[in-house]
């Protein structure tokens, strides 16, 4: 049986450095490590509190988990390239 701690993790928008970690397989200080070398999506702040976007984490890893200089530009071609994009037209 699926406790309901575990029920709101999976559905959790946002996640600590524990719990990035723990995804990651790595350890806490890896993931520190990784952050301060730019090769990991930068967190958010909220309040106090420092949380990554499981979202974000997904579509880094499906990017092939770039540097994160190269994932900012990414994140930029595809807002640009949405911009672009046609809107829908009422025929």
């Amino acid at each position: 049986m699926i406790s309901d701690q575990s029920t709101l993790e999976d559905k959790a928008l946002a996640v600590p450095a524990s719990r990035v970690a723990q995804l990651l397989g790595i350890s806490e200080r890896h993931l520190h490590n990784l952050r301060c070398n730019g090769l990991v999506p930068d967190p958010v702040k909220l309040g106090h509190s420092v949380r990554w976007s499981v979202v974000e984490l997904r579509a880094w890893l499906n990017a092939g988990s770039p540097n994160r200089e190269a994932w900012e530009a990414m994140k930029l071609a595809g807002a640009a390239l949405r911009d672009l994009a046609p809107l829908p037209t009422d025929n």
